[in-house]
């Protein structure tokens, strides 16, 4: 076995403190660009159109009808915010969200008791007024076929 060079402890502790150095450097909680973006409020209500929607046949893609629409109601209280948090309400589900924050976008990502995801993304950057433009994406399996669902509004305080 060869022996170990000395100078290795010494990179191996350069890299650490260099590491956690960077760590401590990196902004908690609304710091930054988060605290220039504008506030989203607490309650939105949202109306988004299909843009999309299909199946997997196999491997395969298949494109289905696009019509129709949704809505939704969106809950952001100050509590869940801090908690990484929010709840989303539609026709066919409520369910929490978990929250993932950036400047200029916040989404939302919901695992539904069916085992289905959801996704709601809110576009904040340079908004005008309080209408927000948004993208909800649906993943379901409805027995072994997997079915997808995108729609893209507007989401407004109610």
């Amino acid at each position: 076995m060869r022996p170990r060079p000395r100078s290795l402890p010494r990179l191996r502790n350069r890299w650490s403190a260099v590491l956690v150095g960077a760590v401590a450097a990196l902004p908690l909680g609304p710091h930054g660009a988060l605290a220039d973006a504008p506030a989203i409020p607490p309650n939105l209500a949202c109306v988004l159109k299909a843009v999309q929607t299909g199946q997997f046949q196999r491997l395969d893609y298949i494109s289905g009808p696009v019509g129709g629409s949704i809505a939704l109601s969106v809950v952001l209280s100050p509590a869940d915010v801090a908690a990484d948090r929010g709840v989303i309400i539609g026709d066919e589900r409520a369910g929490v969200a978990a929250l993932v924050m950036q400047p200029g976008e916040t989404l939302l990502v919901d695992t539904g008791a069916t085992d289905d995801l959801a996704t709601l993304s809110l576009f904040t950057r340079d908004r005008q007024d309080d209408a927000i433009p948004a993208a909800y994406s649906r993943q379901r399996m409805v027995g072994h076929i997997p079915l997808v669902s995108q729609y893209t509004g507007i989401c407004k305080p109610p």
